[in-house]
């Protein structure tokens, strides 16, 4: 937590720190521009966890490291989002993830 607190005085973000397991918290916060989580769980259960948030718009951020191929196939099969990929500044042979609900790309 004192991580994210530092960069967002360092960055001048306008964030909300919660120090509780997303289950708990995700229903009862509002909607937000961005999803985002390191190292918690593989892409699908990101999304499954998330899915509330980006059907109201949000957009996922997540960092991925070596299993990243095989989360993309379970991702493909739900078929309902859209996902770009490119390559991580900081971490050699890692991805930055970036998925957008394909229902809500089509409204825009």
């Amino acid at each position: 937590m004192l991580f994210l607190r530092a960069v967002a005085l360092e960055t001048g973000a306008s964030v909300s720190i919660h120090c509780v397991r997303i289950e708990e918290i995700v229903e009862k916060i509002p909607p937000v521009d961005v999803v985002t989580a390191r190292a918690l769980k593989p892409l699908p259960q990101l999304l499954s966890l998330a899915h509330s948030k980006m059907a109201q718009g949000a957009i996922g951020v997540f960092p991925k490291g070596r299993e990243l191929a095989n989360e993309l196939t379970l991702v493909d099969t739900q078929g309902s989002f859209l996902v770009d990929c490119f390559d991580s500044l900081t971490s050699a042979g890692s991805r930055i993830v970036k998925v957008r609900s394909k229902l809500i790309s089509n409204l825009t």
